[in-house]
Order: structure tokens, then sequence, then C-alpha cells
């Protein structure tokens, strides 16, 4: 009976997904406003706006549809090593980006613009993609 304790101990801790955020930003450079769309994998996520002139910013927490969280979860799971090896750090005029916040990484890309440049890989795309579903769910 005690064998049987253990191996559903090991099966339930082995299923829990790992605990991440990825948050989606934008600075306008001009008016030197950010926004950031966070998501974590308690599929909680949170706008924050940054003013200038406020520290602090403006937040609103929103509950994000599981379909939304899955989807994140399984690029980070199959691409983050990948993401991880990503050299972009671009800046300009508008400055978009995505950083994901887990246990044993903090990965930050950035590029110039809206949209991400087409990589090899088509994660950050994705992520992309379903980081401005997020947001949608969060306006």
């Amino acid at each position: 009976m005690r064998f049987s304790a253990l191996f559903v101990l090991f099966i339930l801790s082995g299923c829990a997904s790992s605990d991440y955020t990825v948050t989606l930003f934008r600075t306008a450079q001009a008016t030197g406003i950010t926004e950031r769309y966070s998501v974590d994998s308690k599929a909680l996520g949170t706008k924050t706006v940054i003013l200038p002139s406020d520290t602090n910013g403006l937040r609103s927490t929103h509950g994000i549809d599981h379909e939304i969280v899955q989807s994140i979860e399984a690029i980070l799971r199959d691409s983050l090593s990948k993401i991880e090896q990503i050299p972009l750090h671009g800046t300009g005029s508008m400055t978009t980006g995505l950083t994901i916040d887990s246990r044993d990484t903090h990965t930050e890309i950035s590029w110039p613009d809206i949209d991400p440049p087409k990589l090899e890989t088509g994660a950050i795309d994705s992520l992309y993609h379903l980081m401005l579903r997020a947001e949608d769910e969060m306006r």
C-alpha cells in the first residue's frame, strides 16, 4: 500500500505544469507610454499601462481563456530552449517584445515596430499571436 501512495504522489507531481509568466509589451518612444499584457500559468492576465509621470501604472486583472494558456504552455514546453537562444533585442520609435519568466529562466526579446520579424522558428510568431488574443480578452 505504501508503494501505491508514493506512485500516486509521483504521478500527480509529474503532471503539474511549471509556473511561468509571459508578457507582451509595447513602448512608444515619443510618448513614453508602456503597455504590458501578462499571462501566467494559472490563467490570470494582468494589463498594466505605465505613463511617463507614473511609476506604478494603471493595473487590471482578468481571467484568460484556458485554451490560450494551454497553447502558451505547449509552445514553452516545445520551444523555450530555441526561444532563449534568439538574439533579438531591437528597439525603435515603437518597441514591441515578449518576456518569459519561469522557474529557471528570464528571457526577453524585442523588436522595432509592431509585428515580430520572420525567424527560423515559428514559436515567436505563434506566441506573439496568442498574446494578442490574451490582450483582446483584457480590453
